[in-house]
This record gives structure tokens, C-alpha cells and sequence, in this order.
């Protein structure tokens, strides 16, 4: 500096005015960055994702309890014979191959014994209303995710997370009478992704430092992406290194999932946080 505030060019750490160099701030991922589970505070975030299990076929068994044991199929008016889809159906249906988006012609072919209903989304928007007001007593950081779905952010609730896990299949139970599926994670990502590994009625915990060794081996299934129909290994950071599952096979180095794997058709990207797609 010369003078009375004249600054000398070309020098960026410099004093004006008496005022203190400007420092850059340590920037901290957002959580759902690759780098965030080790670079985010010590007092890491838990997202915990509640998953009704088959929610509108529950909730029909709920209301007709004859149909216990019975393969139940929800979708269009219930007419197998005319057009419309599987909007879900019961885990005894989904032993002979049903599954959600399915057109019911198809599966009818599948299991001509199976109970057809249609669709009662009033009855079914009235029990999740109960579900997310249960889960509001737990937390009240929530993130309404679909009518079988949400977020919640358990972070700043004391116990482990198995007993808030616990706690909170007990208040949608209570409430409800369903039973849910429940992932803890450090995001929104793994909790999505935990509470689909041991349906129904599961409870399933990714600490960040566990992250990416229990998602390495999973088979991607569950994407927006068309390729995830060839069940194609999920990429860890072991196979990086010529390791790990996917260098045993011989796999490609991983990129893009339609660089690595040639013949699987590709589709939309898949850089945004998941979204709902079926009922389950």
C-alpha cells in the first residue's frame, strides 16, 4: 500500500483500509458428494428413509383381512381383462414374477388366482396422512418423498441408530398397523438405498465409514436408468484399483455406465437424488 489507501498492483495480499486479507472459507461437500462421508464434520448428519412395505396392498389387507395369505394385485379398476397396470402388489403376488408398472393382462397370465382390486388412492392418501404424522412425533425434520415415503433427519436425536430405527417402525405400527422398512445413512442416497435391502419390514444401518464398502457388490436394479434392467455390477472404488468383484469378471475400467458396458442401452442421467417409481 502507498499512501492513504492507494494499493499496489499485482499484490492480492494486501491490507486496504485497515481491513484484514480476505481468506477463502473451507468449503464442506454437500452430503451428497462422493467426497462428503469423509471430509463432513465429526458430527455427522442421519438420514433415515421410511419405506412402506407394498403400501397399497397393505393397506387393502388391512381393510380385508380374508385376503391374507392370498396373491393381491392393486391396479387400473381391478379388471385384469381391460388396460391398466400394476400399481403394486403383495409379496405372495410377487413369487410369480408381479411386479409394479406390469400390465395386468400380463399378470393375470402370471397367476390367474390372484385378487385383482382397483385402486382407492383416497383410502390410501388417509393412511399415509397417519404415517406422516407419526412420523413427525419422531422428528420433526421431515421430507414428504411420496405417498409410501419420506425423510427424516435424526441427527440431533440421542440413542443409536438401531434404537431410533426401532422407534420409529413402532410409531408408524402403532399408528397404522403396517409395517415399514427403515435406511439410516449419512444421506438421502444411502438411507434410500438401505431401507430396500431387507424388505419388508427391515431396518438397515450404513455408517459413513461402511459406505462404500456395503455398496460396492450391489447390483444397479433399482435406477431411473434403462440399463439398470441388465443387473449390471455397481463400479467400487476397489475396482479403481484393479480389484474388487468387478475386476475378477474382467469387467471394464468404469466410466459412464454406457462406456463400461457397451451393449447395455442407455438412458437418462442419473445425477439427481432417486425418485419414487413403483409402489413396493
Amino acid at each position: 500500500m502507498i499512501g492513504n489507501g492507494r494499493v499496489l498492483r499485482g499484490n492480492r495480499n494486501f491490507t486496504c483500509f485497515g481491513r484484514p486479507p480476505r481468506t477463502r472459507a473451507a468449503r464442506v461437500p454437500p452430503l451428497h458428494h462422493p467426497r462428503a462421508l469423509t471430509q463432513c464434520p465429526k458430527t455427522m448428519r442421519r438420514i433415515a428413509h421410511i419405506d412402506m412395505d407394498a403400501f397399497f396392498a397393505a393397506v387393502e389387507l388391512k381393510r380385508r383381512p380374508e385376503l391374507a395369505g392370498k396373491p393381491v394385485v392393486i391396479g387400473g379398476r381391478g379388471n385384469p381383462q381391460s388396460r391398466g397396470v400394476v400399481a403394486t402388489a403383495s409379496y405372495e403376488a410377487r413369487r410369480y414374477g408381479i411386479r409394479s408398472a406390469m400390465p395386468l393382462r400380463v399378470a393375470y397370465e402370471r397367476c390367474p388366482e390372484a385378487v385383482f382390486l382397483p385402486v382407492d388412492y383416497a383410502a390410501y392418501s388417509a393412511v399415509s396422512a397417519k404415517v406422516k404424522e407419526a412420523l413427525r412425533t419422531v422428528s420433526p425434520v421431515i421430507q414428504d418423498a411420496g405417498i409410501d415415503e419420506a425423510y427424516l433427519d435424526v441427527s440431533e436425536l440421542p440413542g443409536s441408530p438401531e434404537a431410533i430405527g426401532q422407534t420409529i417402525k413402532r410409531a408408524v405400527r402403532d399408528a397404522t398397523g403396517l409395517t415399514c422398512s427403515v435406511g439410516i445413512a449419512p444421506n438421502k442416497r444411502l438411507a434410500k438405498i438401505a431401507s430396500d435391502l431387507q424388505k419388508p419390514d427391515g431396518l438397515t444401518i450404513i455408517p459413513a465409514e461402511e459406505a462404500a464398502s456395503r455398496i460396492a457388490g450391489l447390483a444397479v436394479r433399482k435406477g431411473r436408468d434403462r440399463a439398470a434392467r441388465a443387473h449390471v455390477a455397481f463400479p467400487g472404488p476397489a475396482d479403481r484399483l484393479g480389484q474388487g468383484p468387478g475386476a475378477a469378471r474382467g469387467d471394464p475400467p468404469p466410466g459412464r455406465l454406457g462406456q463400461a458396458h457397451p451393449g447395455v442401452p442407455r438412458g437418462p442421467g442419473t445425477g439427481s437424488e432417486p425418485r419414487v417409481l413403483r409402489r413396493d
